[in-house]
């Protein structure tokens, strides 16, 4: 079988300044401004607001990169980060970000029970059961993460976070940025 259209994938690794990105990220406990996340009222997190501009010398590497690996030589225009806080039962519906072009995700930490990002089709209901079953068909997808990892997607992917079942909370460092020529 061969896949037609590529518009919905994910970029997955491990950024070189991993260690310090995590170690800076986890001393975050007050906002650095009032940006409130009006999305989060369809969900069950915890979100604290930063500044683009004090976290973009952090996040330059990983945007290196994802520029190496897709051969992009233009420029980022990063919007203000979020830390996303999961306490137990803490989830984050399906949604997309349709005010930006890429989507980026660094995990602080991971565990038995964590919550999960996972990917859902938008097109999951044009095939119908029998074509469904015939190719093994699944709408959702569990990219396998780590704490460490960063993952970048098309903010326009439908995504969510499942249910987390743990009493630690579940940690998570996110952006959009749009591709600038």
């Amino acid at each position: 079988m061969k896949s037609i259209f590529d518009a919905n994938f994910y970029f997955q690794f491990t950024p070189t300044n991993s260690k310090e990105l995590q170690s800076l990220l986890d001393k975050i406990i007050t906002p650095e401004n009032d940006d409130p996340h009006a999305w989060s009222a369809n969900c069950l997190v915890e979100t604290i607001s930063l500044n683009a501009e004090n976290w973009i010398h952090h996040i330059g590497p990983s945007l290196d990169i994802f520029s190496k690996h897709f051969n992009y030589s233009g420029r980022y225009e990063v919007s203000n980060p979020w830390i996303n806080l999961y306490s137990k039962n803490g989830f984050q519906e399906i949604h997309d970000h349709h005010d930006c072009d890429m989507s980026a995700v660094f995990l602080l930490n991971d565990g038995i029970d964590f919550a999960r990002l996972y990917f859902y089709d938008r097109l999951s209901g044009v095939l119908n059961k029998s074509v469904r079953e015939l190719i093994g068909y699944n709408s959702y997808y569990y990219p396998e993460l780590k704490a460490g990892d960063f993952i970048i997607f098309p903010s326009s992917t439908l995504h969510g976070v499942s249910p987390h079942k743990s009493k630690e909370i579940r940690k998570t460092f996110a952006f959009n940025f749009n591709l600038l020529k």
